[in-house]
C-alpha cells in the first residue's frame, strides 16, 4: 500500500528567480527524454583489415572496397540487441573517417555497391529500426572522407557537394528520418583523423547545418551544434551539470549557431545545451575479425557497463556506447551476453516500487520540500531515488537534497550518498543511498535548496531498487 503527497508551497515567485530559464528545443528534449543510452555501431571496411582508423591523415591507401563482404549481416540482431540492451536509439557509422558508405549512393564508388556484397546495408538497417521502434542515427563526419580528399584527390569545392549531396541522401533517402546526426570532428578544419582539402572546412560548416534544418528540421546534430557532445571517449560525464549556455552564432550565416559555451546555472543565458559522452565497449572502436578471438577483442562486462550508465545517463547525460559488429556483420556473443545481462539489471532497476510522483511543481525553492512519497509497512525495499526535472521548463533546480523519516514526518534526517550529488537534476538524476536505508522509513522527501528561476518542476520523483550486475557470461 502506498499514498503519495503532493507540497505546493508559496503564492508567488520571488522577483530574484523571476527569470525564465533557456528552453531546450523538442529536438534535444527528446534526446534528453526520450534516448539517454544509444547503441553506437562502427562498421565498416575495418575489420577486415587491422587498421583502426582507415584512409586518415594524409595517406593516399585505403581499405579496398573488395574486402568487404559479411558472411552472416543480420541488421535485425543489431537492433534486437539495442532493445535488450535498454537502447531507445542506434548511431550507425554511415559512413567513417575513410569514405566508404554503407548505402547506396551516387556521390562515391567507394562503398557496399562497389563491394562483394553489393547491398544497401543502411537500408536494412532502417527497417530493422522500424520494425523494433529504435530511432536510426547516422555518424557521418563533414569535414572527413579519406577516400575523396586522399586518394581522388578533389578540389575542395567538389569535396563539399560532394558530401552535402551524400548527407542530403541520409537524410531524405530512406522510410525514416535520422533521430540525429553524429557530427565527429566539429567545428574543426582538416587534418589528422578528418582528412579534406584544403579550403574546404571550417568554412563549409554552415552549409551542412542549413541543409539539415531544410531537409530534415526534426534531427537533432549531436555531437554538433545542438550540443555538446563527444566529451572526450571515457563515457563519463562530469557532475554537476549545466545546460544554459551562451550562444554562439555564425556571423556570415544569420540564424546559424555553431556553438554554445560558457555553461553555467544563470537563467539569464540564453542558449540550452545538453551533454552527450561516448564510449567503446570493445578494445577498439572497430571489432578485429569476426569477435571471437578474444585475445585480440575484449569486451565490458556487464559491471563496467553499469558504472558507465550510472555515470553518464545516472546524472543526466546522453551516452552513445560502441558495439561493432565483426567480418560476419553481428555483434559478437560475448559482447551481447554482456549488455543483454546489463539491460535486465536496468529495466528492473528503472521499475519504481511503489508508483512515481509525476508533474510535480514547487512554487518556491528555498530549503523547500517539494514532493513527498509515504510507504506503509508492506512496501518493498528501496535503495535508489529517481529525480527527474521536467525540462520543458529549462533547468531549474540548483542544489537539492533528499531526506527519509521513520516517525512520518516528526523528524528528519539526510540520506547518504557515496557519489557526487545534490546539485544539479537535469533530465536525471539517480541517488544511489550508502549506507542502505534504515529500517522503517516511512516519508522520503525531495528538498529544494535553491534553484535559477522559480517555480520549479520535477517530471518524476520515484523510489528503486537494483544493484549491479555480475559478468554475463
Amino acid at each position: 500500500m502506498y499514498y503519495q503527497t503532493l507540497l505546493f508551497l508559496g503564492t508567488a515567485v520571488a522577483a530574484a528567480a523571476a527569470a525564465s530559464p533557456p528552453i531546450p528545443t523538442a529536438a534535444q528534449l527528446r534526446l534528453m527524454r526520450d534516448v539517454g543510452l544509444a547503441q553506437f555501431m562502427h562498421f565498416s571496411v575495418n575489420p577486415w583489415s587491422s587498421i583502426e582508423h582507415n584512409c586518415v591523415g594524409d595517406s593516399p591507401e585505403c581499405i579496398p572496397a573488395a574486402v568487404f563482404n559479411p558472411t552472416n549481416l543480420s541488421t535485425d540482431q543489431w537492433v534486437e540487441t539495442a532493445v535488450a540492451f535498454g537502447a531507445k536509439e542506434i548511431c550507425l557509422t554511415a559512413h567513417h573517417e575513410g569514405g566508404f558508405a554503407l548505402w547506396d549512393t551516387a556521390f562515391t564508388n567507394y562503398s557496399v555497391m562497389h563491394s562483394p556484397y553489393g547491398r544497401d546495408v543502411v537500408a536494412q538497417f532502417v527497417q530493422s529500426c522500424k520494425r523494433y521502434g529504435i530511432k536510426p542515427c547516422y555518424y557521418m563526419g563533414p569535414n572527413a572522407n579519406g577516400w575523396l580528399s586522399n586518394h581522388k584527390k578533389v578540389s575542395a569545392s567538389e569535396f563539399v557537394r560532394r558530401q552535402l549531396g551524400m548527407l542530403e541522401e541520409l537524410l531524405t533517402k530512406y522510410e525514416l528520418p535520422p533521430s540525429r546526426l553524429w557530427w565527429d570532428h566539429y567545428p574543426s578544419g582538416c587534418g589528422g583523423l578528418a582528412p579534406c582539402p584544403n579550403g574546404s572546412f571550417p568554412a563549409a560548416w554552415p552549409q551542412f547545418v542549413e541543409l539539415v534544418r531544410a531537409k530534415s528540421p526534426a534531427t537533432i546534430i549531436c555531437p554538433g551544434p545542438d550540443c555538446d557532445g563527444h566529451q572526450g571517449e571515457s563515457g563519463l560525464a562530469t557532475y554537476p551539470s549545466w545546460f544554459p549556455c551562451d550562444p554562439q552564432p555564425d556571423p556570415d550565416h544569420p540564424g546559424v549557431e555553431l556553438k554554445c559555451g560558457d555553461h553555467a546555472p544563470n537563467a539569464s543565458l540564453t542558449g540550452f545545451h545538453p551533454y552527450e559522452a561516448c564510449a567503446t565497449m570493445h578494445n577498439g572502436w572497430f571489432c578485429k575479425g569476426d569477435g571471437s578471438d578474444l585475445k585480440t577483442n575484449t569486451y565490458w562486462s556487464a559491471g563496467e557497463i553499469w558504472d558507465h550508465y550510472m555515470n553518464s545517463v545516472g546524472v543526466g547525460w546522453v551516452n552513445t556506447l560502441n558495439a561493432p559488429p565483426g567480418t560476419t556483420g553481428q555483434i559478437p556473443q560475448p559482447l551481447v551476453t554482456e549488455m543483454t545481462t546489463f539491460g535486465s539489471a536496468l529495466r528492473a532497476l528503472l521499475e519504481p516500487v511503489v508508483p512515481a510522483l509525476s508533474d510535480v511543481v514547487g512554487t518556491t525553492c528555498q530549503n523547500t520540500t517539494i514532493a513527498t512519497i509515504k510507504l506503509d509497512d508492506d512496501d518493498d525495499a528501496f535503495n535508489a531515488i529517481i529525480s527527474r526535472e521536467d525540462l520543458s521548463h529549462g533547468q531549474r533546480i540548483v542544489s537539492y537534497a533528499l531526506d527519509f523519516s521513520t516517525d512520518f514526518g516528526a523528524t528528519w534526517r539526510q540520506f547518504q550518498f557515496s557519489t557526487k550529488h545534490g546539485a544539479s537534476v537535469g533530465a536525471q538524476m539517480i541517488d544511489f543511498v550508502s549506507p542502505p536505508p534504515p529500517s522503517g522509513v516511512r516519508q522520503v522527501r525531495f528538498r529544494c535548496i535553491a534553484s535559477m528561476a522559480e517555480p520549479v518542476y520535477l517530471a518524476s520523483f520515484s523510489l528503486h531498487a537494483g544493484a549491479r550486475p555480475s559478468s554475463g557470461i
